[in-house]
């Protein structure tokens, strides 16, 4: 604990709570500044087993007021090509509802045999 709290906008001290469902914490820090609103960046992640869940990109946090997102697209990208977030797709755009669409899948074109031998080859034989 810090010797002077006042000072210090927020400290969440229960974070062990939350894995079972008890964010009171959170909901009281919230409410100390009602009218700070925030603009996060949410996205889709898939599992192994196909499962989708929703997930939060926590690595940038606008104001609410902020219209420019190009730093955020950037940042996403750049952390993506490093290897953070490998199962979760981001969409820097207004929020929307994420909608699974089905693949149609087309007949791979008929390919000639690989095997197949026109004679041109001198080790036919």
């Amino acid at each position: 604990m810090k010797s002077n709290p006042e000072e210090y906008e927020c400290r969440l001290e229960h974070i062990t709570d939350y894995f079972s469902g008890k964010f009171g914490e959170v909901k009281d820090a919230i409410a100390l500044m009602p009218a700070n609103k925030v603009k996060l960046l949410y996205g889709i992640r898939t599992t192994d087993e196909g499962k989708m869940y929703q997930d939060v990109y926590t690595s940038m946090v606008l104001r609410n007021n902020s219209t420019a997102f190009d730093r955020l697209e950037k940042d996403v990208k750049e952390r993506k090509s490093n290897g953070a977030y490998p199962n979760t797709v981001f969409e820097v755009c207004e929020l929307k509802e994420y909608v699974v669409e089905a693949t149609t899948f087309e007949p791979a074109p008929a390919a000639s045999d690989p095997f197949a031998s026109d004679g041109a080859s001198p080790w036919d034989m």
